[in-house]
């Protein structure tokens, strides 16, 4: 489980790394994401953990939620039980909510590097879901199977590495925007 927490903090510097760099390079401000950094944190956090309470519910193996204790058990889990929709979703409403003064021109050119530094993260973000059996795939026995050892509950049988196929698809498709708007700069 550590992997996967140093993955997801990796990923985050890499966000901002290459938002940062692509604000600098396209001459765009993106200094909204600097001064907004603990909004977006803590909305995306929030909401992401909202959406898999609500998704699970019911269901106190996957959601980790007690009724019992509901603050408690909302804020403080023993896993990594988050909605990745539920963040994408806050993280965007969010930037949509502080981008909503701005011209039109300038909220595009923001939302494309925006995006492109978000694909560029969840690079590392699946590879580490892949290394510590957070995303995993059904049954399998074909070469690219996986036997998650480490994990009781994984180790029954060998798994097809999904979260890796997402990791390298992500890959494809960050490299694809990221030539576009370098071959194309303007929108």
């Amino acid at each position: 489980m550590t992997t996967f927490g140093v993955a997801l903090t990796l990923a985050f510097f890499l966000f901002y790394w290459m938002l940062r760099r692509l604000g600098r390079k396209y001459d765009i401000n993106t200094a909204f994401f600097s001064v907004n950094l603990l909004s977006f944190f803590l909305t995306t956090f929030f909401i992401s953990r909202l959406f898999h309470v609500i998704l699970y519910a019911g269901l106190t193996t996957k959601s980790a939620f007690s009724i019992e204790y509901p603050v408690l058990s909302f804020f403080l889990m023993s896993d990594f039980y988050f909605s990745a929709g539920g963040a994408i979703l806050a993280f965007f409403g969010l930037l949509s909510f502080y981008m909503r003064k701005r011209e039109t021109v300038d909220r595009e050119e923001v939302l494309d590097i925006t995006t492109i530094a978000w694909v560029f993260a969840a690079i590392v973000a699946y590879f580490g879901a892949f290394l510590g059996g957070q995303v995993y795939g059904v049954r399998s026995e074909s070469i690219f199977a996986v036997d998650y050892v480490n994990n009781p509950i994984l180790a029954e049988y060998r798994r097809f590495p999904l979260a890796l196929v997402y990791s390298l698809c992500t890959l494809g498709i960050f490299s694809i925007i990221y030539v576009v708007r370098k071959v194309r700069p303007e929108r």
